[in-house]
């Protein structure tokens, strides 16, 4: 497959889904039941205090099938968003913001002061080897 945004970009397939905005008090059971009437899932891992949850299905379309049939549908009162899960890396994630994120601007900031900053300290620290003549 190729990217939409930048055609000459080509990435693999994925079998992964995540779900977001899910409800308070939903189960992985029901999850699986829920996705399993649109393919065979082999995998729903839910992360219940942020609302989202991953579903993996043995094959590709029939998680493709599941995002066009699932997407912008309700769960009880919460509707839900579906869509193809990125894997981890990938240059479109979006980057990360916080100063103690690796990949972050102000991350790379931060280790760069602080490596100036132990340089200057360890240059301080260093004792003089100046040579004096002493005269006899």
């Amino acid at each position: 497959h190729t990217c939409p945004v930048w055609p000459s970009l080509s990435f693999p397939t994925m079998s992964r889904l995540m779900v977001k905005n899910l409800p308070r008090n939903i189960k992985e059971e029901r999850l699986t039941q829920i996705f399993s009437e649109h393919g065979e899932v082999t995998q729903v891992k839910l992360f219940p205090k942020r609302r989202f949850a991953y579903v993996g299905y043995l094959r590709e379309a029939d998680a493709q099938r599941a995002v066009r049939r699932l997407h912008h549908t309700y769960i009880d009162t919460a509707k839900i968003e579906v869509e193809s899960a990125l894997p981890f890396g990938d240059q479109r994630l979006p980057r990360p913001w916080s100063r103690y994120s690796a990949g972050s601007s102000a991350f790379t900031e931060l280790q760069e002061k602080k490596t100036r900053r132990d340089k200057q300290r360890a240059g301080q620290a260093a004792p003089e080897t100046a040579t004096t003549s002493s005269s006899t």
